[in-house]
């Protein structure tokens, strides 16, 4: 599928390629990814982003995000067809504004991070089993009125089966309730997450 990551081939003589080295803090997570897919999809051509001896479909975000690129790793935009020139002109210009984080790169603003593995411990004495928990986005020191949180496991309704076609429609309704939600939350500062999530679905 378009989201597998295929070897390089050697019969690619007639490509156009862009080398760009990434120095995006946290490399190409969901929000550039997202930016270069949105960039590159007006292009009738075939379009692979490359790293080492990987390359995958760079108008395909979950392809893009299965390449893990990493701040000051090399990637490379291949294109042919019609309209690899544009294509290339457009990803260019994309990449020297370091795909939407440009203040980030320049300003060497890098948000802490911490290991999956470490947060998850930390939380596990106070988990209940089954119950929704997130980790936090960032450390710090915040004055607001205090809110107590406890874990709980959310209320599922019960309903009867009715029909196959039945659950499928309801299906697509939820997911688009929840499309409509993101497009609203993508319109607000810093909403490219939220474009990027809206893909996914």
């Amino acid at each position: 599928t378009s989201a597998e990551i295929v070897p390089v081939s050697e019969n690619f003589e007639q490509e156009r390629t862009f080398d760009w080295v990434v120095q995006n803090p946290h490399g190409l997570h969901a929000r550039p990814a997202a930016a270069i897919v949105g960039a590159l999809a007006p292009f009738d051509c075939q379009l692979w982003l490359k790293k080492g001896e990987r390359r995958v479909n760079a108008k395909s975000l979950n392809s893009i995000s299965k390449l893990g690129v990493r701040s000051q790793e090399t990637i490379t935009l291949c294109a042919l067809g019609s309209q690899s020139s544009e294509a290339i002109k457009a990803f260019e210009a994309l990449a020297s504004e370091h795909f939407g984080e440009k203040e980030a790169v320049e300003q060497g603003i890098v948000e802490p991070e911490e290991s999956s593995d470490t947060l998850l411990d930390g939380m596990a004495s106070s988990q209940i089993e089954g119950a929704v928990v997130g980790i936090r986005v960032n450390d710090g020191i915040a004055t607001a009125p205090v809110v107590f949180f406890t874990h709980e496991i959310p209320a599922v309704p019960e309903r009867d089966f009715q029909s196959e076609q039945d659950e499928i429609e309801r299906v697509k309704r939820a997911i688009g309730v929840v499309v409509q939600h993101l497009q609203e939350q993508a319109k607000q500062p810093k909403g490219e997450i939220f474009s990027a999530h809206s893909m996914m679905l």
